[in-house]
C-alpha cells in the first residue's frame, strides 16, 4: 500500500475511536492513580460499562503500582463503578467533575460511603488534558 492510500485509509477511522476504548481510558487511568492517596491495603474497584454487553473491568488498586484486569482475580470488590466508555474519556480528560457525572447519572458509586467519596481524589488528570479540545454537544461516537 503506498502513503497515499495509508493516509486515506487512516483517516476512515477517527481517532477518537481508540481513545473511547473502555480498556485504553482504564489502563490510562490506572497510569495516573496517586497510590499516596489510596486506603492502606488493596482496594478492588470492578466498572460496569453500560453501553458494553456484560463488559467489566477491575481496578486493583495499591501502592507502588495499580493494576486494571479484565477477569475477575478473587478478591472482594470494596467499590462498583456503572458507567459508560464516553463518560471514562470525559472524566479522565477532566471535561466533567466526578461531581457532575453522579448528578447527571452517568456514573453511578456503590459501595461504603467513605469510599465513594474518596474515589475522585485517587486519580489525577491526564497530562493530555490542557491540550486538547473541549468536546461539543455535536461530538459524538460515531463521529468520522
Amino acid at each position: 500500500m503506498d502513503s497515499d492510500h495509508r493516509a486515506q485509509s487512516s483517516q476512515r477511522v477517527p481517532h477518537v475511536q481508540r481513545d473511547l476504548d473502555p480498556a485504553y481510558v482504564l489502563w490510562a487511568t490506572v497510569k495516573l492513580v496517586d497510590v499516596e492517596r489510596l486506603p492502606s491495603g488493596t482496594t478492588v474497584v470492578r466498572v460496569v460499562l453500560r453501553d458494553e454487553a456484560a463488559s467489566s473491568y477491575w481496578l486493583i488498586l495499591r501502592a507502588p503500582h495499580s493494576e486494571l484486569c479484565t477477569k475477575g482475580v478473587g478478591y472482594v470488590e470494596d467499590l462498583v463503578c456503572e458507567t459508560d466508555p464516553q463518560t471514562l474519556v470525559d472524566l479522565h480528560l477532566e471535561r466533567l467533575s466526578y461531581r457532575q457525572a453522579r448528578q447527571t447519572k452517568r456514573l453511578d458509586l456503590r459501595g461504603p460511603t467513605a469510599l465513594t467519596r474518596a474515589f475522585p481524589t485517587w486519580f489525577r488528570t491526564s497530562p493530555f488534558a490542557p491540550y486538547l479540545p473541549a468536546r461539543t454537544a455535536t461530538s459524538s461516537l460515531s463521529a468520522g
